[in-house]
């Protein structure tokens, strides 16, 4: 059988989004093994690759490489992934594909060997890639996330998860507008919570009777699967929520980034910054979307999230 390797990028919604590659190169005969520093946390939720974390003796790993028929590799500007890449492409360049998708028009723009569609989503733009460069046949756009039969598919309907944060402070909507979408939700009825990994627990300690810290991802993905509705910032969180098929509502800052990477396995919808004028220097996109974002707006989108769901 042949083998392949994938090689995610260090962010939870790269791994998360890498996995379509995976499960495609699986359903076509390889025998896969996936790379991510921490989505190996739940491996047993993936039965068609073997998610390991990043490897530790570097020189060794390399050695390693020539067992791979076939080496996918999502890149970064993180050191590992660049010795990795830079490796690649000077001694297995024949079997070996970098993708670094971005929506960057400046200082890092898009690099590799396939050119992203911005019109379309990142998940249909790997779909593609499977199909038209890697030949595969019968594409699907989907990472095939299998859950415990121990675990009840949204048990508690009426819970909302919020997830106030993402590893680009730059993407977070202000903590101050989640605290007060956190009450609305309440008085409408509904069990809101803000949902955050272990360390970032000091950083809400002022409303620590509605927050939840997951001690991994595994605790972290069953609590958001059996949970009514997910909400919160442009981060891999909210592609978690959209692969375990939970109505997802994710707030962007611009409608470049929205197209692009808004989750895309599962109904969802997004709220995006009104447009704003772009002056050379003064960065007013970046200094001023939040404010375009209300409160209420994101709780009308909410609404029409719910309302689409139930009608399925």
């Amino acid at each position: 059988m042949k083998k392949a390797l994938v090689f995610s990028s260090i962010g939870l919604g790269d791994g998360l989004l890498f996995l379509i590659i995976s499960n495609n190169l699986s359903k076509n005969g390889y025998l896969v093994e996936t790379l991510h520093p921490f989505l190996f946390e739940i491996d047993t939720w993936v039965k068609y690759s073997s998610i390991k974390p990043y490897p530790k003796d570097i020189e060794q790993f390399k050695k390693s490489l020539n067992d791979y028929d076939l080496i996918i590799i999502n890149s970064d500007y993180n050191p590992l992934n660049k010795e990795l890449v830079s490796y690649l492409k000077k001694n297995l360049k024949d079997k070996t594909f970098e993708l670094h998708p971005s929506t960057c028009k400046g200082k890092n723009p898009p690099i590799g060997d396939l050119k992203f569609d911005f019109q379309k989503n990142i998940t249909k733009n790997l779909a593609i890639f499977c199909s038209d460069r890697l030949k595969l046949q019968n594409v699907i756009v989907s990472n095939d996330i299998s859950v415990s039969k121990n675990l009840k598919y949204r048990k508690f309907s009426k819970r909302v998860v919020i997830h106030p944060s993402s590893k680009d402070i730059e993407k977070n909507w202000p903590k101050k507008n989640f605290y007060k979408l956190l009450k609305k939700l309440k008085v409408f009825g509904f069990e809101p919570c803000f949902i955050i990994a272990k360390h970032e627990k000091n950083l809400f300690h002022d409303i620590k009777n509605h927050v939840i810290a997951c001690q991994n991802l595994s605790d972290m993905a069953a609590y958001i699967y059996e949970s009514g509705y997910f909400i919160g910032n442009d981060s891999g969180v909210a592609h978690l929520a959209s692969s375990l098929q939970i109505p997802t509502l994710t707030i962007f800052s611009t409608k470049r980034k929205e197209r692009f990477w808004r989750p895309n396995f599962f109904l969802s919808k997004t709220v995006v910054s009104l447009p704003l004028l772009n002056i050379k220097g003064l960065r007013l996109r970046e200094k001023f979307w939040k404010k375009t974002i209300s409160v209420n707006r994101v709780l009308k989108n909410f609404n029409k999230l719910r309302k689409d769901f139930e009608k399925k």
